[in-house]
């Protein structure tokens, strides 16, 4: 049975927590503990849970018997966090984006494979039964070949403004948001990006002392000569309908989905 453990234990941690404590009840694995360096939310968390806690991920990693752990920390501490637990032989589940910088992302998977230990990030809209269904049908070439598509996806602004404010300029509308679709893109079609034409406004957030981009409009020309538009956006008023709005269209020779 796996023991895991869980680093950053917030609005998404969270939701990990129930997701390990599901396993724990169908005998799979056990959760042995948790780490946030927040001690209020950390205790508050441990109650909550009957879990044991740590302020220093590295002294928890070190000391209990953990064989994968989850970091669910905000976006820029992945890195190090990730490189550590490699590191001391820890399996990996890591929230998106693995990291801000492709570097960041290449000394994580580089230290993955030199420790033997497996590294996924969390890009769940490949669970989507919906998702899977679309993937099947183009690969199964109900759709004709693939010509284009087109992506959008934005949050209201309280989601950097009000709940990641304090790391929000750490980050960007791609990096927290697009990267949904651009995994889920190459997974349908089986292909990497090979030119990227890419603009982005910074004015409203940026007005508000959160230096980095409201929007970014990206276009992709991938390797088998399918190009996607992406369009992401966090600055949504707070009156808007729902907190996230997305999209996604995909045109073949012979359907659209």
């Amino acid at each position: 049975m796996l023991n895991l453990a869980v680093i950053g234990t917030g609005r998404y941690g969270t939701n990990i927590i129930y997701a390990f404590k599901q396993l724990e009840y169908d005998g799979i694995a056990n959760i042995v503990s948790i780490c946030d360096t927040d001690e209020k939310t950390l205790q508050h968390q441990c109650k909550r849970f009957n879990l044991k806690g740590y302020v220093d991920y590295k002294e928890m990693l070190e000391k209990e018997h953990i064989d994968a752990v989850a970091i669910a920390t905000p976006d820029h501490l992945h890195r190090q966090i990730c490189i550590d637990a490699a590191n001391l032989g820890k399996h990996i589940l890591v929230e998106k984006p693995m990291d801000i910088t492709v570097e960041g992302c290449l000394e994580i998977i580089n230290a993955a494979k030199r420790n033997h230990v497996l590294l996924q990030v969390d890009f769940h809209k490949r669970y989507d039964p919906h998702h899977q269904e679309i993937c099947k049908n183009i690969r199964e070439g109900k759709f004709g070949i693939i010509e284009y598509g087109y992506v959008h996806m934005e949050d209201r602004i309280e989601v950097p403004a009000k709940w990641f404010s304090t790391w929000a300029a750490s980050s960007s509308p791609v990096w927290f948001l697009g990267v949904h679709f651009i995994d889920l893109v190459r997974w349908f079609i089986q292909s990497n990006g090979k030119l990227v034409y890419a603009t982005g406004n910074k004015i409203k957030l940026k007005d508000m002392g959160i230096d980095t981009y409201d929007s970014i409009s990206a276009k992709v020309l991938f390797e088998n000569d399918v190009s996607f538009t992406f369009d992401t956006s966090w600055i949504l008023p707070d009156k808007f309908e729902s907190i996230v709005n997305q999209s996604i269209r995909i045109v073949g020779t012979e359907g659209i989905v």
